[in-house]
């Protein structure tokens, strides 16, 4: 599934005293199976941006192709959309509300009108991709799981309509750092095995870092940059421009580097840095 924006401009409120301009003539687009980061400082139209995508807001000015042709705004064409893009905002555990888990999962295919026995199916394998076993938590109420259990409910309950995009708004936000590491295993878990494009919005350099083919730096409702996550953390200054700042490994990198120490700054995580220190420390004892 092919998802583009042409000239994407959005306005809160127009024509009153307290109309702001959300996004100005934004351009992107996401190929199939891509997984995109889209980073920007609080305020800068993130959150704005990939609400088109699923249909929940309209443009105020350009327009959003889905495989080439513009979005009609019919109710039907709204609700097929919706199950091809699936959407999770931050803290998506506060869209559970069904009194089991099974129901929470179900309620999507539900709706869509399956059968009893691929709702069945469909809440087997979700609960699955998210790492959670369908006979121990089918029965058990949300509510009464941790945090990052349900949140991955929460997914598991976007992920049984079997979208072909999913957007993740700051899906770790309020996790502890194994919370954290839990939830992005099973993004990265879920991308692999379904193929499909996913579109992660976080203020975190490092998971964008780690984890996307290609980053969408969005500053006061424009795209300023549009490249792979080390062509964009090679512009620092930029960044901090922007409001932005290196993930902490490259940032350590990048010091190392200036202090005259012969290693690579495109290095996001502490295993490629620790490999790069003892490429370094070898180097040295070879010059000995």
């Amino acid at each position: 599934m092919l998802i583009e924006t042409k000239n994407l401009t959005h306005i809160y409120m127009p024509g009153t005293q307290f109309q702001v301009e959300a996004l100005k003539n934004v351009n992107i687009r996401i190929e199939p199976g891509e997984f995109v980061g889209i980073i920007g400082e609080t305020g800068s139209g993130k959150s704005t941006l990939i609400q088109h995508l699923n249909g929940l807001l309209t443009p105020t000015n350009g327009s959003i192709l889905i495989d080439g042709k513009e979005l009609e705004r019919s109710s039907a064409n709204l609700r097929r959309l919706r199950q091809r893009v699936g959407l999770l905002f931050q803290f998506p555990e506060h869209q559970l509300f069904e009194e089991t888990v099974y129901n929470d999962v179900a309620f999507g295919p539900k709706n869509m009108g399956l059968s009893e026995e691929e709702i069945a199916i469909r809440v087997r394998e979700a609960l699955s991709l998210v790492d959670m076993d369908f006979e121990q938590f089918k029965d058990r109420s949300p509510f009464e799981l941790s945090g990052g259990q349900m949140r991955r409910v929460a997914i598991a309950g976007v992920m049984a309509m079997e979208p072909e995009v999913l957007i993740l708004d700051e899906p770790t936000a309020g996790l502890d750092p194994e919370g954290r590491r839990v939830i992005l295993e099973q993004i990265k878990k879920i991308h692999h095995q379904k193929k499909l494009s996913v579109i992660l919005v976080s203020h975190s350099m490092e998971d964008v870092s780690r984890l996307a083919d290609r980053l969408y730096v969005i500053h006061q409702g424009r795209i300023v940059l549009s490249r792979t996550p080390a062509e964009v953390f090679s512009e620092r200054s930029r960044l901090e421009g922007y409001g932005l700042a290196l993930p902490p490994i490259a940032e350590l990198m990048q010091k190392l580097k200036e202090k005259g120490k012969a290693v690579r700054t495109n290095i996001f995580t502490i295993t490629e840095a620790r490999r790069e220190l003892l490429s370094l420390q070898e180097r040295r004892k070879g010059d000995v």
